[in-house]
C-alpha cells in the first residue's frame, strides 16, 4: 500500500521519520519515503511497474552552511527483469534554494547482474554553497528521467544521501 499524501494527489510527499541525521558527518540520509515521488500515491507504482515518467526528488529541512561543498548520491539497484534502463541516460540533479540554478549530471546506469545495489552517480556529484547570505540556502535534489516515451522498470532506489565534504574538492562541482 503506497504511503498517504495529500487527498486526490497521485504523488508522494516526504514522510515524517524517513530522513536521519548522519552521525558520521554533516548530512542527511533520505529513505525513499522521506522523498517526493511523482505518482508515488498510486498502488501499481510501489511494485516497481513499467513507467514513463521518472521523478524523484528531494529536499533538506535546514538550510546548509555557507561556503561549505555537498555531496549527493543514490543507491540503487537494477533488478535482472529491468528493461529500458540501458543505454538511456537519467539526470541528477541539485540546487541551493529554490530560486537558484540547477547543477545537473547526466549518468548511463551501469549494467548489473542480479539485485547488486551500487551507488550514482560514479565518482563526485558536488555542490556550492555561496558565501553570500539568503533566507533559503536548503538543498533541492532529485533523480530524473522524463524526456523519453521508453518505459521502464526494475530501478530501485534504496536511499539518497546528502553529505558535508571536508576535503577540496576542485572539479565537477557547481
Amino acid at each position: 500500500m503506497p504511503p498517504k499524501s495529500l487527498p486526490n494527489s497521485p504523488h508522494h510527499d516526504p514522510e515524517e521519520g524517513y530522513v536521519q541525521d548522519l552521525q558520521e558527518a554533516t548530512g542527511w540520509l533520505f529513505k525513499p519515503r522521506g522523498l517526493h515521488i511523482v505518482w508515488g500515491n498510486e498502488d501499481r507504482y510501489w511494485r516497481l511497474p513499467p513507467e514513463e515518467w521518472f521523478e524523484v526528488t528531494g529536499s533538506t529541512k535546514e538550510n546548509l552552511k555557507r561556503g561549505k561543498k555537498y555531496e549527493i548520491s543514490f543507491l540503487v539497484s537494477v533488478n535482472k527483469d529491468a528493461r529500458c534502463w540501458n543505454n538511456l541516460p537519467i539526470f541528477i540533479m541539485a540546487k541551493v534554494g529554490m530560486g537558484g540554478s540547477g547543477r545537473w549530471k547526466r549518468i548511463n546506469l551501469p549494467i548489473q547482474d542480479g539485485d547488486n545495489k551500487f551507488e550514482i552517480p560514479k565518482g563526485k556529484f558536488l555542490i556550492d554553497v555561496p558565501e553570500t547570505e539568503w533566507d533559503d540556502s536548503k538543498l533541492h535534489f532529485g533523480l530524473y528521467e522524463v524526456w523519453s516515451t521508453s518505459w521502464k522498470e526494475g530501478l530501485q532506489i534504496h536511499e539518497a544521501r546528502v553529505q558535508e565534504v571536508k576535503e577540496n574538492y576542485e572539479n565537477d562541482s557547481l
